[in-house]
Protein backbone atom coordinates (compact mmCIF):
# COMPACT_ATOMS: atom_id res chain seq x y z
CA UNK A 1 0.00 0.00 0.00
CA UNK A 2 2.96 2.46 0.96
CA UNK A 3 4.49 1.69 -2.41
CA UNK A 4 1.43 2.37 -4.16
CA UNK A 5 0.59 5.74 -2.35
CA UNK A 6 4.82 6.56 -3.39
CA UNK A 7 3.99 5.65 -6.97
CA UNK A 8 0.90 8.00 -7.29
CA UNK A 9 3.02 10.74 -5.75
CA UNK A 10 5.66 9.90 -7.73
CA UNK A 11 3.17 10.30 -11.11
CA UNK A 12 1.12 13.17 -9.76
CA UNK A 13 5.10 15.00 -9.49
CA UNK A 14 5.90 13.83 -13.04
CA UNK A 15 2.83 15.02 -15.03
CA UNK A 16 3.22 18.43 -12.44
CA UNK A 17 6.94 18.53 -14.09
CA UNK A 18 5.85 18.17 -17.24
CA UNK A 19 3.02 20.71 -17.65
CA UNK A 20 5.28 23.15 -15.61
CA UNK A 21 8.18 22.32 -18.62
CA UNK A 22 5.06 23.21 -20.98
CA UNK A 23 4.30 26.05 -19.34
CA UNK A 24 7.91 27.41 -19.27
CA UNK A 25 7.85 26.72 -23.03
CA UNK A 26 4.85 29.46 -23.48
CA UNK A 27 5.70 31.31 -26.93
CA UNK A 28 3.47 33.08 -29.70
CA UNK A 29 2.10 30.99 -32.43
CA UNK A 30 3.62 31.50 -35.86
CA UNK A 31 0.33 33.94 -37.16
CA UNK A 32 0.82 35.93 -33.92
CA UNK A 33 3.95 37.08 -35.77
CA UNK A 34 2.49 37.88 -39.45
CA UNK A 35 0.84 41.59 -38.45
CA UNK A 36 -0.96 42.67 -41.13
CA UNK A 37 -0.92 46.37 -41.99
CA UNK A 38 -3.50 48.30 -41.92
CA UNK A 39 -5.54 50.79 -43.66
CA UNK A 40 -6.94 54.09 -42.41
CA UNK A 41 -10.66 54.36 -42.36
CA UNK A 42 -10.86 49.91 -42.59
CA UNK A 43 -12.02 47.53 -40.12
CA UNK A 44 -8.64 45.86 -38.43
CA UNK A 45 -8.04 42.37 -36.88
CA UNK A 46 -5.44 40.52 -35.77
CA UNK A 47 -4.52 37.96 -32.55
CA UNK A 48 -2.01 37.27 -30.54
CA UNK A 49 -2.04 34.15 -29.13
CA UNK A 50 -0.38 30.41 -28.19
CA UNK A 51 0.28 27.32 -30.39
CA UNK A 52 -2.87 24.91 -30.48
CA UNK A 53 -3.54 23.14 -27.37
CA UNK A 54 -1.29 20.27 -26.49
CA UNK A 55 1.56 21.00 -28.81
CA UNK A 56 4.83 22.53 -27.47
CA UNK A 57 4.72 26.00 -26.41
CA UNK A 58 0.96 26.13 -25.56
CA UNK A 59 1.98 26.42 -21.74
CA UNK A 60 -1.40 25.60 -19.85
CA UNK A 61 -4.06 25.83 -22.61
CA UNK A 62 -6.08 28.09 -23.53
CA UNK A 63 -7.46 30.85 -22.06
CA UNK A 64 -4.53 33.33 -22.12
CA UNK A 65 -4.36 36.89 -20.60
CA UNK A 66 -2.71 38.89 -23.02
CA UNK A 67 -1.59 42.59 -22.67
CA UNK A 68 0.66 45.74 -23.69
CA UNK A 69 3.50 45.73 -21.60
CA UNK A 70 4.91 48.63 -23.27
CA UNK A 71 4.19 50.99 -26.55
CA UNK A 72 1.20 51.81 -28.09
CA UNK A 73 -1.07 50.58 -30.67
CA UNK A 74 -2.27 52.58 -33.97
CA UNK A 75 -4.76 55.29 -32.86
CA UNK A 76 -7.81 54.08 -33.03
CA UNK A 77 -7.05 49.89 -32.19
CA UNK A 78 -7.28 48.12 -28.84
CA UNK A 79 -5.66 44.98 -27.72
CA UNK A 80 -8.27 43.00 -25.56
CA UNK A 81 -7.56 40.68 -22.78
CA UNK A 82 -7.87 37.74 -25.24
CA UNK A 83 -5.54 38.59 -27.58
CA UNK A 84 -7.88 40.12 -30.56
CA UNK A 85 -7.00 43.68 -31.60
CA UNK A 86 -9.68 45.53 -33.41
CA UNK A 87 -10.67 49.31 -34.14
CA UNK A 88 -10.80 51.09 -37.30
CA UNK A 89 -6.79 53.00 -37.84
CA UNK A 90 -7.12 56.85 -37.84
CA UNK A 91 -3.62 58.05 -39.00
CA UNK A 92 -0.80 56.22 -40.75
CA UNK A 93 2.33 55.29 -39.81
CA UNK A 94 4.32 52.53 -37.74
CA UNK A 95 4.01 52.22 -34.21
CA UNK A 96 5.94 49.21 -31.82
CA UNK A 97 4.75 47.68 -29.18
CA UNK A 98 5.78 45.00 -26.18
CA UNK A 99 3.03 42.31 -25.72
CA UNK A 100 2.66 39.85 -23.05
CA UNK A 101 1.47 36.02 -23.35
CA UNK A 102 0.74 34.77 -19.86
CA UNK A 103 -1.11 31.66 -18.96
CA UNK A 104 -4.11 31.78 -16.81
CA UNK A 105 -4.49 29.36 -13.85
CA UNK A 106 -7.25 30.10 -13.06
CA UNK A 107 -9.32 26.69 -12.93
CA UNK A 108 -6.54 24.73 -13.74
CA UNK A 109 -4.61 23.68 -10.58
CA UNK A 110 -1.97 21.98 -12.01
CA UNK A 111 -0.79 24.93 -13.80
CA UNK A 112 2.62 26.25 -13.16
CA UNK A 113 1.91 29.72 -14.89
CA UNK A 114 4.41 30.82 -17.76
CA UNK A 115 4.46 33.82 -19.81
CA UNK A 116 6.49 35.41 -23.03
CA UNK A 117 6.88 38.31 -24.45
CA UNK A 118 7.52 39.80 -28.13
CA UNK A 119 7.74 43.15 -29.80
CA UNK A 120 5.03 43.57 -32.71
CA UNK A 121 4.66 46.91 -34.85
CA UNK A 122 1.52 47.62 -36.66
CA UNK A 123 2.09 49.78 -39.88
CA UNK A 124 -1.20 51.94 -40.81
CA UNK A 125 -1.58 52.76 -44.55
CA UNK A 126 -3.52 55.78 -45.85
CA UNK A 127 -7.01 55.11 -47.52
CA UNK A 128 -7.50 53.52 -51.25
CA UNK A 129 -8.51 56.45 -53.71
CA UNK A 130 -12.15 56.96 -53.80
CA UNK A 131 -14.09 55.63 -56.71
CA UNK A 132 -17.54 56.03 -58.07
CA UNK A 133 -20.01 54.42 -59.47
CA UNK A 134 -19.99 54.54 -63.82
CA UNK A 135 -16.31 55.69 -63.78
CA UNK A 136 -13.83 54.14 -64.40
CA UNK A 137 -11.47 52.73 -61.50
CA UNK A 138 -7.81 51.43 -61.19
CA UNK A 139 -5.19 51.40 -58.31
CA UNK A 140 -2.57 49.23 -57.47
CA UNK A 141 -2.80 47.39 -54.32
CA UNK A 142 -0.63 48.14 -51.24
CA UNK A 143 2.14 45.73 -49.72
CA UNK A 144 4.64 46.75 -47.17
CA UNK A 145 7.59 45.17 -45.68
CA UNK A 146 8.53 43.46 -48.54
CA UNK A 147 10.65 43.38 -51.57
CA UNK A 148 9.01 43.15 -55.60
CA UNK A 149 6.01 41.47 -54.87
CA UNK A 150 5.47 37.83 -57.22
CA UNK A 151 2.53 36.55 -56.41
CA UNK A 152 -0.95 38.15 -54.96
CA UNK A 153 -4.21 37.27 -53.96
CA UNK A 154 -7.00 38.96 -52.53
CA UNK A 155 -10.16 37.60 -50.25
CA UNK A 156 -13.36 39.51 -48.97
CA UNK A 157 -15.47 41.35 -51.67
CA UNK A 158 -14.65 44.12 -53.79
CA UNK A 159 -17.26 46.19 -55.19
CA UNK A 160 -19.31 44.72 -58.09
CA UNK A 161 -17.74 46.02 -61.48
CA UNK A 162 -14.43 45.81 -60.12
CA UNK A 163 -11.64 42.88 -60.52
CA UNK A 164 -8.38 41.80 -58.73
CA UNK A 165 -5.77 41.36 -61.24
CA UNK A 166 -2.88 38.69 -60.96
CA UNK A 167 0.14 41.80 -60.48
CA UNK A 168 -2.14 42.99 -57.63
CA UNK A 169 -4.04 45.90 -59.17
CA UNK A 170 -7.59 46.45 -59.19
CA UNK A 171 -9.65 47.26 -62.20
CA UNK A 172 -12.76 48.14 -63.74
CA UNK A 173 -16.01 49.91 -63.59
CA UNK A 174 -18.07 49.82 -60.23
CA UNK A 175 -21.76 49.55 -60.52
CA UNK A 176 -22.72 49.49 -56.84
CA UNK A 177 -21.53 52.29 -54.08
CA UNK A 178 -21.15 51.36 -50.63
CA UNK A 179 -17.53 50.41 -48.62
CA UNK A 180 -16.36 47.41 -49.21
CA UNK A 181 -13.66 45.33 -46.68
CA UNK A 182 -11.26 43.00 -47.84
CA UNK A 183 -7.31 41.47 -47.64
CA UNK A 184 -4.69 41.53 -49.95
CA UNK A 185 -2.09 39.45 -49.37
CA UNK A 186 2.03 39.44 -51.55
CA UNK A 187 4.96 37.30 -51.44
CA UNK A 188 8.30 38.34 -52.55
CA UNK A 189 10.92 36.22 -53.89
CA UNK A 190 12.32 35.53 -50.51
CA UNK A 191 9.49 34.32 -49.33
CA UNK A 192 8.13 37.54 -46.79
CA UNK A 193 4.78 38.39 -46.80
CA UNK A 194 2.75 41.24 -46.49
CA UNK A 195 -1.30 41.28 -45.63
CA UNK A 196 -2.99 44.52 -45.48
CA UNK A 197 -6.57 44.75 -44.40
CA UNK A 198 -8.12 47.04 -46.98
CA UNK A 199 -11.43 48.79 -48.17
CA UNK A 200 -12.45 50.74 -51.00
CA UNK A 201 -15.69 53.06 -50.64
CA UNK A 202 -17.52 53.30 -53.66
CA UNK A 203 -19.57 56.70 -53.48
CA UNK A 204 -23.00 57.27 -55.81
CA UNK A 205 -22.89 58.95 -59.86
CA UNK A 206 -23.13 62.02 -60.02
CA UNK A 207 -26.30 63.28 -60.75
CA UNK A 208 -28.24 66.80 -60.66
CA UNK A 209 -31.46 66.17 -58.06
CA UNK A 210 -33.25 69.41 -58.95
CA UNK A 211 -36.47 68.46 -61.35
CA UNK A 212 -38.33 71.67 -61.19
CA UNK A 213 -37.39 75.41 -61.22
CA UNK A 214 -39.50 77.85 -59.66
CA UNK A 215 -42.00 80.12 -61.39
CA UNK A 216 -40.09 83.90 -61.85
CA UNK A 217 -41.90 87.12 -62.00
CA UNK A 218 -40.89 89.93 -64.87
CA UNK A 219 -38.73 92.65 -63.37
CA UNK A 220 -38.01 90.97 -59.85
CA UNK A 221 -35.09 88.97 -58.23
CA UNK A 222 -35.17 85.02 -59.59
CA UNK A 223 -32.75 82.91 -56.68
CA UNK A 224 -32.98 79.06 -57.09
CA UNK A 225 -30.76 76.31 -56.08
CA UNK A 226 -29.56 73.61 -58.58
CA UNK A 227 -29.39 70.70 -56.55
CA UNK A 228 -26.70 67.70 -57.01
CA UNK A 229 -26.34 64.23 -55.41
CA UNK A 230 -23.56 62.02 -55.40
CA UNK A 231 -20.40 62.77 -57.23
CA UNK A 232 -17.12 62.80 -55.42
CA UNK A 233 -15.00 66.19 -54.56
CA UNK A 234 -15.68 69.67 -55.73
CA UNK A 235 -19.10 69.73 -57.92
CA UNK A 236 -18.86 72.50 -60.92
CA UNK A 237 -22.28 73.53 -62.59
CA UNK A 238 -22.91 75.39 -66.28
CA UNK A 239 -25.60 77.00 -67.83
CA UNK A 240 -25.51 77.64 -71.58
CA UNK A 241 -26.63 81.01 -72.19
CA UNK A 242 -30.06 82.06 -70.89
CA UNK A 243 -32.53 84.08 -72.81
CA UNK A 244 -34.21 85.26 -69.81
CA UNK A 245 -31.25 86.85 -68.36
CA UNK A 246 -30.50 84.48 -65.42
CA UNK A 247 -27.03 83.59 -64.51
CA UNK A 248 -25.60 80.27 -62.38
CA UNK A 249 -23.42 80.31 -59.90
CA UNK A 250 -20.67 77.50 -60.56
CA UNK A 251 -19.52 76.16 -57.14
CA UNK A 252 -22.57 77.06 -55.30
CA UNK A 253 -25.24 76.18 -57.67
CA UNK A 254 -27.39 79.40 -56.80
CA UNK A 255 -29.38 80.44 -60.10
CA UNK A 256 -30.48 84.06 -59.79
CA UNK A 257 -31.03 87.12 -61.89
CA UNK A 258 -33.88 89.77 -63.07
CA UNK A 259 -36.07 87.63 -65.62
CA UNK A 260 -36.11 90.17 -68.56
CA UNK A 261 -39.52 89.17 -70.54
CA UNK A 262 -42.52 86.78 -69.68
CA UNK A 263 -42.52 83.41 -71.10
CA UNK A 264 -41.34 79.42 -70.33
CA UNK A 265 -37.77 79.09 -70.92
CA UNK A 266 -35.71 75.78 -70.93
CA UNK A 267 -32.21 76.15 -69.28
CA UNK A 268 -29.76 73.28 -70.10
CA UNK A 269 -27.69 72.39 -67.20
CA UNK A 270 -24.02 70.58 -66.88
CA UNK A 271 -22.05 69.40 -63.99
CA UNK A 272 -18.98 67.48 -63.06
CA UNK A 273 -17.01 66.10 -60.10
CA UNK A 274 -13.53 65.68 -59.03
CA UNK A 275 -13.29 62.01 -61.10
CA UNK A 276 -14.76 63.52 -64.33
CA UNK A 277 -17.96 62.37 -64.07
CA UNK A 278 -21.04 64.13 -65.97
CA UNK A 279 -24.18 65.00 -65.06
CA UNK A 280 -27.06 67.25 -67.47
CA UNK A 281 -30.39 68.26 -67.17
CA UNK A 282 -32.90 70.50 -69.33
CA UNK A 283 -35.35 72.39 -66.55
CA UNK A 284 -38.23 74.80 -67.75
CA UNK A 285 -38.36 77.80 -66.28
CA UNK A 286 -41.48 79.85 -66.38
CA UNK A 287 -41.65 83.45 -66.16
CA UNK A 288 -44.97 85.25 -65.17
CA UNK A 289 -46.03 88.97 -65.91
CA UNK A 290 -45.47 91.46 -62.46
Amino acid sequence: MIRRTIGVVGLVAVLAGLFASQAAALRFDDSSYLVPTGMVGAPYFHRFTAPASGTAGAGCDPPYVVSVDSGDLPPGLTLARSGEVTGTPIRTGSWSFWVALRDDPAGKPWCAAGSTERQFTISIVGRLPIAEVGVPYTVQAPARGIGSAIGWALSGALPPGLAFTPRGSINGTPTTSGVFVFSVSAIDRDARMSVVKGALSVWPRLTIDTLRLPTGRLGRVYNAKLATRGGVGRVRCTLRPSPVGLRLDPTSGRLTGTPLRPGSFRLAFACSDALGAKATASLVVAVARR
